[in-house]
């Protein structure tokens, strides 16, 4: 597809006025479909959010993004920056217990090498999440709690989420807000009401990412919070998130070197996360958290770049 671009816009971004006059890009490539489908309006928007965020400085740099969670050391943290990660991705499993210095030190591995460091914090407390990225100075903060229960918004979770993003964005407003958006495994797109979530939070976040949820009388895999269940997500679900979306998505779920290209085709996102897919396996099959298999991220970025 041939886009031609040519355009002085201004675009007010959070609390900053990002200017890119005269943007001219032309470049056969496949975009992602928030870009391409929308209204031009829309479509410059997005455009001038995607290009600012993925640190391109115009569609010739633009490349799909590859981002990779549960990274905790430096050693690993600059391994993922050598296979090609774009967003190294760490957790914090505790409010009790949220320093940790390993991690703070992959945090500066991760910006020294060019890259784009990530944390989930598994508790939503707004203190303590102001105490975390005070102290870790990460580029992205990134929300995962569950907001629904089946099919019907928890309206309360809702606007706490939403209070609470708000408040990093006035406080840190060079911090970028990620939040996962839940999507039912294939075939079960209406038990979660993943569009309605996405409208709600668009304006409160500067990334989505997509994640599974599992419907089906299933425990998910961390209680009250979305993801590493291993398990694909509806991608039709998944694609219309993408193009009602005024923000880039993230596609996760399940995505592994074998199937991410396929993903990408179908959902056009504006990167792809692994997590379960790409970790070392112990004797019996099991992957094994917080550890990576390099050559499967090696595969994985591949995947991204050359097959999509």
């Amino acid at each position: 597809m041939m886009v031609v671009i040519s355009e002085s816009v201004g675009l007010m971004c959070r609390s900053e006025t990002y200017y890119l006059s005269v943007l001219t890009a032309r470049q056969n490539s496949i975009l992602p479909s928030s870009l391409r489908d929308a209204p031009k309006s829309k479509g410059i928007a997005v455009l001038m959010r995607f290009i600012l965020r993925s640190g391109a400085r115009s569609l010739h740099h633009w490349r799909m993004i590859v981002q990779i969670y549960e990274i905790q050391e430096p050693q690993e943290a600059l391994l993922m920056a050598e296979c090609g990660v774009d967003h190294v991705g760490g957790v914090i499993l505790s409010a009790d217990e949220w320093r940790i210095p390993a991690l703070r030190d992959s945090v500066g591995v991760i910006r020294e090498a060019g890259r784009k460091s990530s944390l989930i914090t598994l508790f939503a407390d707004p203190e303590v999440v102001h105490r975390v990225i005070d102290w870790y100075q990460p580029d992205i903060i990134h929300f995962c709690d569950g907001l629904n229960h089946g099919a019907v918004l928890d309206d309360a979770a809702v606007a706490a989420a939403v209070a609470l993003q708000e408040g990093v964005r006035e406080r840190f407003p060079r911090v970028e807000i990620m939040r996962t958006i839940p999507i039912a495994p294939p075939g079960l797109g209406d038990r979660v009401p993943t569009l309605e979530l996405g409208r709600r939070l668009e304006a409160a976040s500067d990334w989505f990412l997509t994640d599974t949820l599992l419907v089906e009388g299933e425990d998910q895999p961390v209680a009250g919070h979305v993801g590493i269940t291993g398990k694909v997500c509806d991608w039709d679900v998944a694609r219309e998130l993408v193009v009602q979306s005024a923000i880039p998505v993230i596609l996760a779920g399940g995505l592994s070197p074998g199937n991410v290209a396929e993903g990408l085709r179908r959902t056009n996102p504006a990167g792809a996360d692994t997590c379960t897919a790409t970790n070392l396996l112990d004797k019996t099959g099991k992957p094994i958290r917080f550890r990576k298999d390099p050559e499967k991220v090696r595969r994985f970025v591949a995947a991204c770049r050359n097959g999509f």
